[in-house]
């Protein structure tokens, strides 16, 4: 005799579930293991450059920003610039590596990402910053970005640093229509 709907229901949610600790188990295992590759890399004082060669980040075809790997790497410069200092591998050391080994539309993907994880935000906006300013071709995807995410203007103007900038020399036309009264 056959098994009931209800049984054969159980016995369907069984298997997910079962799958689904196993998935689980192996991701734990796999963060266990890389959180213990970043204190040997860290014990070591391996440079970062040098992590994300020896994991093949400038190499891979899939994209970064849903990369565990990438983020396991991500995490090791934190904790490299955390014993060393921050100058020993710089934001804008680190915006060159990812700007030289990846196209500029997906470095843009990777920084908004990047903007998610709170010890990253800070650094991901400066980066975004670098872009803005060493690439013109830049400008257009940064606002469709921005725009797509939603970002608050008074962000993008702090991203930005545009408080510090003299808007009337770099603008003159946009101030001088600006202060015409109306």
């Amino acid at each position: 005799m056959g098994e009931s709907d209800s049984e054969e229901k159980t016995n369907e949610y069984r298997v997910v579930t079962s799958g689904l600790s196993k998935i689980t188990e192996l991701m734990s295992k796999i963060t266990l293991a890389q959180s213990l590759e970043n204190k040997l890399w860290l014990s070591f004082q391996t440079n970062p450059k040098k992590v994300f060669k020896l994991l093949r980040l400038g190499e891979s075809a899939g994209k970064l920003d849903d990369n565990l790997t990438f983020f396991q790497w991500l995490n090791y410069v934190n904790m490299y610039r955390d014993k060393k200092g921050e100058d020993y591998f710089s934001d804008y050391g680190l915006f060159k590596l990812l700007k030289d080994s990846r196209p500029e539309t997906e470095l843009l993907t990777v920084l908004q990402s990047m903007k998610r994880i709170p010890d990253m935000k800070t650094r991901a906006e400066s980066m975004q910053l670098y872009l803005f300013e060493a690439s013109p071709s830049s400008h257009k995807l940064l606002n469709e970005m921005w725009l797509k995410s939603r970002e608050n203007p008074e962000d993008v103007f702090r991203i930005l640093n545009l408080a510090k900038a003299d808007l009337g020399v770099k603008y003159p036309e946009f101030i001088q229509k600006c202060s015409k009264p109306t």
